[in-house]
């Protein structure tokens, strides 16, 4: 099997691979943020969202 790599103008990476004989698709995601990526200004930014993103409510 054979990866091709597009890119997007927005610079969205998109790696495709064709698999013959297959009527099924599949889709991983990977998005380069949180911690690794952020500045030193950001520091602590992806910890908060996490937090703020995954927070319960007064039910549960």
């Amino acid at each position: 099997m054979t990866s091709r790599l597009h890119t997007l103008p927005n610079g969205f990476r998109i790696v495709t691979e064709a698999m013959p004989g297959l009527q099924s698709a599949s889709i991983g995601l990977w998005v380069e943020a949180g911690g690794r990526h952020e500045t030193p200004a950001q520091n602590g930014i992806a910890h908060f969202l996490e937090h703020m993103a995954f927070k319960g409510t007064r039910r549960r």
